[in-house]
C-alpha cells in the first residue's frame, strides 16, 4: 500500500523520471471532477489526511516542495500558508512547469470551450498533449502562437485582438494561476477592479455610486476621469519586463511570460496581458489616493476616476498625474472635469442626479435587458431538452429583476420583460 504522506510523493517524484508516474502522482493524490476540483478517491481513514494534502496542493501549487524549503520548522498548515506567500517568487522554472500543473491548466482552459476545434483536438489525446506541451516548454522550443488578428469596434475605437491558440493557452493559464496572480494582486489597490478575483465593473460601479453619493452635499467637489491613450500599445516592455524581474528570480520564468508581449505594448485577447496590464498602472494609483483629499479613487484598467476638493486640488492631482503618467512612459488623455450634481457616465455606465433627493442614481443600460432576452431564448431551448426546470429560471429572472429594480429608468422596460416571459413560456 502507498503512504499518503507529502513527502513520499516528493520522494517518488524526485528518485524516478518520467511523466508516467507523474500520472500515476495525480491519480493517488486526487483527480479532477466536471468542474476541476480535487476529490479524495481513497478510503475513509484515509480521507481527512488526502482532503488536507488536496486543498493545500490545490491552492498553494506544489506543497511537498514549499514544505522542505523551510525544513519542516513549522507545522503543515503554517509552512504552506507562510512559506508560499514568501517563497512564492523563488519557485524554480521546474517546479512550475510540472505535468501535472499543465494538464491541471488545460482542464481549466477547456471548460466552457469544449465545442471548438482546438479544445476538441487537444482533448483527443490529453495526456499525450500535455507531455508533448510539457517536452517543449522544459526543452525551451515553445513559443506562443496565435490566431489571425480580428479587429472589433468599441465604443468607436476599432481594437485589434490576437487570440492565442489552446496549447499557448495552458501555459498563460498555468503561469496566471499559480504565479502571476498570486504575486501582482495582492500589490494592487483595494480600488483596481480590472481583472481581479472577486471584483468587476459591478463592483465598481456600487462603489463609484457609494463615493459620489457621499459628497453630493460638497458643492466644492470635482469629479475627474481620465484615460490612457493606445493603453495596451503604449505599455513600456522594458518597464514591465523589470517589474516581473523584482518579482520572479527564476530569469526563464520572466522570459517565458515576455515572450508572450509583442515588440510594442501587449496583446489584446490575452489572459497574460489582462493582468500585468491591469497592475502597470499600480504606481500611479498609490501616489493619487494618498494625494486626494476625499479619498475617492477608482480605476478599471486603464479608466480613472477620482473627486477633490475645489479648482486648486483639481489641478494639483491633474499635474501629479501626469508627472506619474510620464515615467510609466504613456499618454495621458484630456481629463473631464464635472461638478458634483451633474449627470455623468464612467465605463459606460450612465449617473443621474436627482436634485429633490440630492442623491445619484444608476441607469439601466440597454445591454442588460439585450443580455436578459438572449438567456430567455436559451433557457427556452434548454426547457424543451428537458435539462432545466422551471424553478432554476425563476431564480436567476428574480435576481435580474432586483438588482436593477432601484433604478429610475428600468420599471418599463421589466414590465416588456416579464410580457417576453409571459409570450416564450420560460416562468412557472
Amino acid at each position: 500500500m502507498l503512504t499518503t504522506t507529502a513527502t513520499s510523493t516528493t520522494t517518488m517524484r524526485t528518485t524516478t523520471t518520467g511523466w508516467v508516474l507523474d500520472y500515476i502522482n495525480s491519480l493517488i493524490v486526487g483527480i479532477f471532477d466536471r468542474r476541476n476540483e480535487w476529490y479524495c478517491a481513497e478510503t475513509d481513514c484515509q480521507k481527512p489526511l488526502f482532503q488536507k494534502i488536496n486543498y493545500y496542493r490545490r491552492k498553494y501549487m506544489n506543497v511537498d516542495k514549499i514544505i522542505n524549503i523551510i525544513n519542516g520548522e513549522l507545522s503543515v498548515e503554517y509552512s504552506v500558508e507562510n512559506a508560499y506567500k514568501k517563497y512564492i517568487g523563488y519557485i524554480k522554472f521546474e517546479d512550475l512547469f510540472t505535468i501535472t500543473n499543465l494538464y491541471i491548466s488545460a482542464m481549466r482552459c477547456a471548460s466552457g470551450f469544449r465545442n471548438r476545434n482546438d479544445t476538441q483536438e487537444f482533448l483527443k489525446s490529453p495526456w499525450l498533449n500535455t507531455y508533448k506541451l510539457y517536452q517543449s516548454v522544459l526543452n525551451g522550443t515553445f513559443k506562443p502562437k496565435y490566431y489571425s488578428s480580428k479587429f472589433i469596434m468599441e465604443r468607436g475605437k476599432t481594437r485589434e485582438i490576437k487570440p492565442p491558440v489552446f496549447e499557448s493557452k495552458v501555459v498563460q493559464k498555468l503561469l496566471c494561476d499559480w504565479l502571476i496572480r498570486p504575486i501582482l494582486e495582492p500589490e494592487m489597490v483595494a480600488t483596481s477592479y480590472a481583472s481581479v478575483r472577486g471584483k468587476g465593473t459591478d463592483k465598481m460601479y456600487g462603489d463609484v455610486l457609494r463615493a459620489v453619493n457621499s459628497c453630493a452635499k460638497n458643492y466644492n467637489a470635482y469629479i475627474v476621469m481620465t484615460d490612457f491613450k493606445g493603453y495596451f500599445s503604449s505599455i513600456d516592455v522594458g518597464i514591465l519586463r523589470s517589474m516581473f524581474a523584482s518579482r520572479i528570480k527564476d530569469e526563464r520564468i520572466v522570459d517565458l511570460i515576455m515572450a508572450f508581449s509583442k515588440g510594442e505594448g501587449l496583446s489584446l485577447g490575452n489572459e497574460l496581458s489582462q493582468i500585468p496590464a491591469s497592475f502597470y498602472p499600480t504606481a500611479i494609483d498609490y501616489v493619487i489616493k494618498k494625494n486626494v483629499s476625499t479619498g475617492h479613487y477608482f480605476r478599471y484598467m486603464d479608466d480613472t476616476l477620482f473627486i477633490v476638493n475645489g479648482n486648486a486640488e483639481v489641478e494639483e492631482m491633474i499635474n501629479l498625474f501626469r508627472i506619474e503618467t510620464d515615467r510609466l512612459k504613456l499618454i495621458l488623455k484630456e481629463p473631464k472635469i464635472i461638478p458634483i450634481g451633474k449627470n455623468f457616465v464612467f465605463c459606460k455606465e450612465r449617473y443621474l442626479f436627482d436634485k429633490k433627493r440630492n442623491k445619484y442614481f444608476r441607469l439601466c443600460n440597454k445591454d442588460i435587458f439585450t443580455r436578459e432576452k438572449r438567456k430567455l431564448k436559451y433557457f427556452q431551448r434548454m426547457l424543451k431538452e428537458k435539462s432545466i426546470d422551471k424553478h432554476k429560471i425563476d431564480l436567476q429572472y428574480r435576481c435580474v429583476k432586483n438588482s436593477i429594480i432601484h433604478r429610475p429608468n428600468s420599471k418599463m422596460a421589466i414590465e416588456r420583460l416579464d410580457k417576453y416571459c409571459e409570450i416564450i413560456n420560460v416562468l412557472s
